[in-house]
């Protein structure tokens, strides 16, 4: 029941099938259209066989792809890495689990509420160096609080978790807007594919800390997560803003995402140049 991508079924050959779908489109929203929307000796037919390994076709995309592939680990890393280690803080396990998963709702609802007012680039870099840090403080509640600061250990562990829960919602919108049409796919299945690396890490970094003795035992998983996430989150602001910007379509629109001024719309002319993809990010 759901209809075809027209820009894949003209990336096809498919033009009677995708203008159909766009005429409908028209219709639903109240567009007037021309008669004839696609003309095919115009249309310039996308590469759709791109593969895994052209992420790194380029010393931008390099670049682009390692900090983000560095930052799927890292957000998998802490936030599954800090509800892990939630039993060895101190306190009740089941209610220092029940924390864990309650603060998810407001971390999502501040993504929400702030993703477009403040940029992806900048709120993943403040909710992973937020994390970060506090779970790099707790650090001198265990060693310097003891027993009468868990719930301050307890508390900056939770920031953590808010962070990392924040920065999963917010990695998923990047990857998918930094990378062209062609790409889109594989960058976005492959980031969550190499993510899994720091899920399968957490529970051992979690445990870590069973190989010393002391009160540092109980801050080294937690130091660790924060160290990764800060670097992370740092790095992260390497990479181009996507905000308000025209997706890129090919591996040269996404490589001149780094040039510092935005791209803006033209406006719509069905008379001369071909502007069929356009119009239908102006329907969508």
């Amino acid at each position: 029941m759901i209809p075809e991508s027209p820009r894949w079924l003209m990336s096809k050959g498919r033009y009677d099938e995708a203008e159909k779908i766009i005429q409908k489109a028209g219709k639903v929203n109240k567009v007037q259209l021309p008669e004839k929307m696609i003309n095919p000796s115009l249309v310039e037919r996308e590469q759709t066989q791109m593969k895994l390994w052209h992420l790194f076709s380029t010393k931008e995309m390099f670049i682009r792809t390692t900090i983000l592939l560095f930052n799927w680990i890292a957000v998998a890393l802490m936030y599954f890495g800090v509800t892990m280690h939630a039993g060895n803080i101190g306190g009740n396990f089941y209610f220092n689990f029940f924390l864990n998963g309650i603060v998810e709702f407001p971390a999502i609802l501040f993504v929400i509420l702030t993703m477009d007012r403040i940029g992806r680039k900048r709120l993943q870099c403040i909710v992973m160096v937020f994390g970060g840090i506090a779970t790099l403080l707790t650090i001198f509640s265990i060693l310097f609080g003891g027993d009468d600061f868990t719930w301050l250990t307890t508390t900056l562990s939770l920031f953590g978790k808010v962070g990392s829960t924040a920065a999963f919602s917010v990695i998923y919108v990047m990857t998918l807007e930094l990378y062209p049409t062609v790409l889109r796919n594989a960058a976005l299945g492959g980031g969550s594919c190499i993510g899994r690396v720091g899920s399968m890490l957490a529970p051992y970094v979690a445990a870590s800390g069973a190989m010393i003795d002391g009160d540092f035992s109980t801050a080294l998983p937690l130091v660790i997560f924060g160290f990764v996430s800060t670097t992370a989150g740092l790095l992260v602001l390497l990479v181009p803003e996507s905000q308000h910007r025209k997706l890129p379509e090919s591996v040269q629109d996404g490589i001149k995402f780094y040039e510092a001024e935005e791209v803006e719309s033209k406006p719509l002319d069905c008379n001369g140049e071909d502007k069929s993809f356009l119009m239908m990010s102006k329907l969508e």
